[in-house]
């Protein structure tokens, strides 16, 4: 259920590093889909 705050965390990570920002949100994703 975390992965769907991943808009506060965006406006946070976006500015430090969107790069590990991106790879954190995709494997949550990657996780709800292959549940």
């Amino acid at each position: 259920m975390q992965c769907y705050n991943h808009q506060r965390f965006q406006e946070k990570l976006n500015n430090l590093s969107p790069y590990k920002y991106r790879l954190r949100w995709l494997s949550c994703i990657l996780k709800i889909l292959s549940t």
